[in-house]
């Protein structure tokens, strides 16, 4: 099978907090899972619950070791550092895990600014 990603994927666990669209204004909503990769383009992770196609989620990526300086990403050396991105993505895939987890494949349609 082609893989016709134009982003290279980073097999990496990142903490995670996401939710409906509606969480931007709404933090009530939000709930936790595990970033399973990441890429420029979109992220695959571990939600417990089952999200529609074409749903519309607001997420909060903690990327750990990575800060933000003057608009740039750059790496730093305090591993506990974490670089805060939030963003909006559109539920692309949903495959069922037997631990009663689904992992969600969805692709970045927006960047949300503090």
């Amino acid at each position: 099978m082609d893989d016709r990603r134009e982003h290279a994927r980073l097999e990496k666990v990142y903490r995670l907090e996401y939710g409906p669209f509606s969480s931007v204004v709404n933090h009530e909503d939000m709930k936790t899972g595990a970033v399973k990769n990441l890429s420029g383009g979109g992220i695959l992770f571990a939600a417990d619950e089952k999200f529609s196609l074409g749903a519309q989620l607001f997420l909060k990526i903690y990327i750990s070791g990575w800060s933000q300086d003057d608009g740039e990403f750059v790496q730093v050396s305090n591993a506990e550092s974490e670089l805060l991105l939030m963003t909006l993505a559109e539920v692309l895939r949903v495959d069922d895990e037997s631990s009663g987890e689904y992992l969600t494949g969805a692709r970045f349609i927006g960047q949300v600014h503090r």
